[in-house]
């Protein structure tokens, strides 16, 4: 087990939930969002988790590896699905991120291992026939002898009302994409560009990881019994990962739950773990390659 005085500490990082919370919960009004693919230093956050009572071996970064997008004369696709040019463009955008902290991880963050596995993509499409026939079903069952005159005028003008949005939203998406074409979107609005149209066409590209938590729970196991660490610090949120805490915990190590200081970062996991961590808000600067202002 432990060498000498201090514990040896190695660092499990979910970077999906590490980015996912960033981005949405780790922020005060007014400040910008920090980019951990290219921005945080990972070999920083390691230390400053282990701190001065242990020594830290290695940040081990669990992501997905994007789906190559193959450029052709008729368009782009992702895998099997024809993209349109706002998904290409959002598909380059998650494929230009991973580039980034590959780049990172390899050369500017020390001490920092990346290991992926696979990120799926698929289109989601919402769509309201479904929800709409269920509605009138109720409507029917709900009536005497079927739906009542009155239920049967206001499911109609629901319909038609929803179809009409549908139709209005269709020839304001071609609008803006024309503008988009003519470049006359002013410059700061070109960067929720593929988000916002996506919104308004009822339809995204969803990205999904494929055994990335697989991989992190097998290498944080097989690092174990290697003895290579006293205490695991696992920067996650997810309660799936409890089985994985109870294992490593059988053999007399130390796991300790790390993440953003928000609320509910975890609880049930948390509370699966021999200790937690948390990093405040004021810490994130000095994570950074350059401290926010300088």
């Amino acid at each position: 087990m432990a060498r000498g005085i201090q514990r040896r500490a190695m660092v499990f990082v979910d970077y999906s939930a590490l980015r996912a919370s960033l981005k949405k919960d780790f922020r005060t009004p007014g400040t910008r969002w920090v980019d951990p693919n290219s921005e945080l230093d990972y070999e920083k956050l390691g230390r400053w988790l282990c701190g001065d009572q242990s020594e830290f071996i290695r940040l081990n970064l669990y992501t997905g590896t994007p789906v190559t997008i193959t450029e052709t004369e008729n368009g782009s696709t992702l895998g099997r699905i024809e993209l349109h040019d706002h998904e290409a463009f959002l598909a380059r955008g998650v494929s230009r991120g991973f580039k980034d902290l590959e780049y990172n991880v390899n050369n500017n963050s020390r001490y920092t291992r990346l290991a992926t596995g696979r990120m799926m993509a698929r289109r989601v499409e919402l769509r309201h026939g479904e929800a709409f026939a269920w509605a009138q079903a109720v409507l029917e069952e709900c009536g005497e002898g079927g739906m009542s005159a009155a239920d049967q005028e206001f499911f109609t003008e629901a319909a038609e009302i929803n179809q009409e949005a549908k139709d209005a939203r269709d020839d304001l998406c071609r609008r803006i994409i024309a503008l988009k074409e003519e470049g006359r979107i002013p410059k700061e609005k070109m960067g929720s560009y593929s988000r916002r149209l996506a919104q308004l066409l009822g339809e995204q590209l969803d990205f999904t990881e494929k055994g990335v938590d697989t991989k992190l729970t097998v290498e944080m196991l097989e690092l174990c019994m290697n003895d290579s660490y006293d205490d695991a610090i696992l920067f996650a949120a997810d309660e799936d990962y409890v089985p994985l805490v109870e294992a490593v915990k059988k053999t007399g190590r130390h796991v300790i739950q790390a993440f953003w200081d928000i609320p509910n970062p975890g609880w049930v996991l948390r509370q699966a773990c021999d200790d937690s961590v948390v990093v405040p808000r004021d810490v994130l600067p000095s994570l950074l390659f350059r401290n926010e202002g300088s």
